[in-house]
């Protein structure tokens, strides 16, 4: 019974074998058999974990960066006062003998006179930068696989090559 027993076993491991991965079970008229004990541990199957909607807070362009032309009165110089000078006019007259006289018609002065301010209007090219907002925005996460179905540690291989 136990001899029915291990050769119905290895009849199964040379189906599973063949079944599982044919390519590389049966090649150029070698049989390749062979136990696994893993050492480490199994992970397990593997499964989906779906697709999914996330809220993400991302830096949206409100405005863009441009350029504006901007015109500013600007003070050039500030009041102030001015001495002025005024020369005396004088006129020359002659007397009833013909000799010249001269005669002073205005006295020379002086005055402070008062400069009112005096501005300009200049033009300048200023660069406006961009603004940005944050803002939520819904984003897709797609599906993955996770788990395993691999072993976690090394293992031992135990089998050989048979002649067909």
């Amino acid at each position: 019974m136990n001899k029915i027993v291990r050769t119905m076993a290895l009849g199964i491991v040379v189906v599973a074998a063949l079944v599982a991965c044919p390519g590389q079970a049966y090649s150029r008229g070698f049989l390749s058999l062979g136990v696994g004990v893993p050492i480490g541990g199994y992970c397990g199957p593997s499964y989906y974990v779906p697709g999914y909607y996330a809220t993400q807070v991302q830096q949206v362009l409100v405005t863009p960066g441009h350029y504006e032309t901007r015109t500013e009165t600007v003070l050039v110089a500030p009041a102030h006062y001015e001495t002025r000078v005024t020369p005396a006019i004088e006129r020359t007259m002659y007397d009833k003998y013909g000799w010249p006289q001269t005669v002073v018609v205005q006295p020379a002065r002086t005055e402070q006179v008062l400069v009112p301010d005096r501005f300009e209007a200049r033009t300048t090219q200023v660069f406006i930068p961009p603004v940005y907002a944050s803002q939520p925005v819904q984003v897709y996460v797609p599906g993955y696989y996770a788990g395993g179905g691999y072993y976690s540690g090394a293992s031992v291989f135990v089998g050989g090559r048979f002649r067909l």
